[in-house]
């Protein structure tokens, strides 16, 4: 399987096998053995490839082109490829036409398997720390990998030379919490953060979830009332550090800048989306933020802040799902994360409650129920003329109906008592039917207005490519 990119690190610290650790790998050049441990103990970083993998290929020169700097980290970098001397020389041709400059070798079929761990995908980037244990996996490769790999070399360093035991939870929890992750509430009145903060430790606090749950398990021998008394008592005690479920947390993002010499100006974004490291926010498709820092020419060439951002959540029922944390993010902050300085701090517009009579009959929709659906979507528009919700499922249901001239009428008063501008979908369902219609230059017209709305949405994206293709 190729993966093409999941930028963080998964959550956990593994071992590996003596064997592996001290394996000698036959080298793509030259007669000097590929090991995973050098001499002077250094954090190593593995990457799993293969020549034939496009996203290999751009993991292998990204890291080619950092190798100096992680050097200066006290890191080194390891490459071994998962094909076989026997099936040619590609690998070696490849190292050489991109001039690699780090070590480089063959690694066996079994060997490759047990360091690929569960995910037999490549390409994979493993992080040592010196004691032979992996504190990071990154599977695929993303642009972005290139900012958590230096963050990842620093908590493989700070986990330093502890022996490789982390075998049961409780383990690896008090390894977790030792490794630079925050276990306090969040503190919104802040202006300041410890510099390379690395915000709450999310992966010691869904293992706490986790250990709560097997705790809370009512025991055959104890009656309903000592179960819920000891429930109780639980629940009041904090779940990890001095975090609660109600506390307030914080998840690192890596920000794109782009520096304009005319203004003298750095714009920074970073996106929310549902799914960031072991968190899933009820987000609706990806929200992009923005901050600008004003900063001359000379500082600019000279040295650009290394800048992150924070999305400052809270916990939802039912608080995990398959080891992940449910969330809702509350703000999005900017910072200098050398310094540790506050830039800008954007507060999430909150998201309006359901309306629980549309939830109702769009339930009635999807059962197939269309009449007794539409009676009670007059009854809406009669007491509520400017609901945009009922007004965009009206023109959905007449529109699969067939009735395209009431959808339409009924889509574009959508798009009309929309005030907030939150609605894409009446644009793209416009959109869509002007299309089929043949009239493009409508269609295009509300694929740019949904897009304004919702920059991500993918139904848009795909209508312009169609509305923008050539004629034939």
């Amino acid at each position: 399987m190729i993966t093409t990119g999941d930028a963080r690190a998964q959550a956990g610290y593994e071992e590996v096998s003596p064997e592996v650790l001290a394996a000698k790998f036959k080298p793509l050049s030259g007669d000097t053995p590929v090991t995973l441990t050098g001499p002077r103990r250094r954090v190593t970083i593995l990457l799993l490839w293969a020549s034939w993998c496009k996203p290999c290929r751009e993991a292998a020169e990204g890291l080619n082109s950092m190798t100096g700097e992680l050097r200066g980290l006290g890191a080194e970098v390891v490459g071994l490829t998962t094909e076989s001397p026997k099936d040619g020389a590609a690998p070696v041709d490849y190292a050489a036409q991109r001039r690699l400059t780090f070590r480089s070798g063959w690694v066996e079929r079994e060997t490759a398997l047990a360091l690929l761990g569960e995910r037999l995908s490549l390409p994979q980037i493993l992080v040592f720390n010196q004691g032979g244990l992996i504190t990071s996996r990154f599977i695929g490769y993303k642009e972005e990998t290139q900012i958590y790999l230096r963050e990842a070399v620093n908590k493989a360093k700070m986990l330093g030379l502890r022996p490789a035991r982390a075998t049961t939870l409780a383990d690896r929890m008090m390894l977790a919490q030792q490794v630079s992750g925050d276990t306090t509430p969040f503190d919104l009145a802040a202006t300041k953060l410890p510099p390379g903060y690395a915000g709450t430790d999310l992966d010691g606090l869904a293992r706490a979830f986790e250990v709560r749950k097997q705790k809370l398990v009512k025991d055959e021998f104890e009656t309903t009332a000592q179960h819920q008394e000891r429930v109780r008592v639980e629940e009041s005690k904090p779940l990890y550090g001095s975090l609660t479920r109600d506390s307030l947390m914080a998840v690192v993002i890596p920000v794109l800048a782009s520096y304009d010499a005319d203004s003298e100006t750095m714009t920074v974004k970073a996106t929310v989306s549902e799914n960031v490291e072991n968190v899933v926010f009820r987000e609706r498709g990806e929200s992009t933020y923005g901050t600008k820092v004003r900063m001359d020419i000379p500082t600019a060439r000279r040295s650009k802040p290394e800048l992150r951002a924070l999305i400052i959540f809270n916990l939802i029922p039912p608080y995990t799902s398959e080891g992940k944390l449910m969330a809702a993010a509350r703000e999005v902050w900017f910072f200098d994360n050398t310094t540790g300085q506050v830039i800008e701090k954007k507060v999430k517009k909150a998201e309006p409650a359901p309306d629980p009579a549309l939830a109702e009959i769009a339930r009635l929709i999807e059962a197939g129920d269309d009449d007794e659906a539409l009676t009670r979507l007059r009854d809406v528009v009669r007491t509520q003329p400017m609901n945009a919700g009922a007004y965009l499922l009206t023109g959905k249901l007449y529109r699969k109906r067939g009735e395209t001239a009431s959808a339409i009428n009924q889509l574009k008063a959508a798009v009309f008592w929309d005030s907030d501008h939150t609605l894409a979908e009446p644009h793209v369902l416009l959109a869509q039917i002007y299309f089929e219609r043949g009239d493009r230059a409508q269609a295009l017209a509300y694929v740019q207005s949904a897009l304004q709305i919702d920059p991500t949405n993918r139904e848009a994206l795909l209508l312009r490519r169609q509305v923008e293709a050539p004629v034939k």
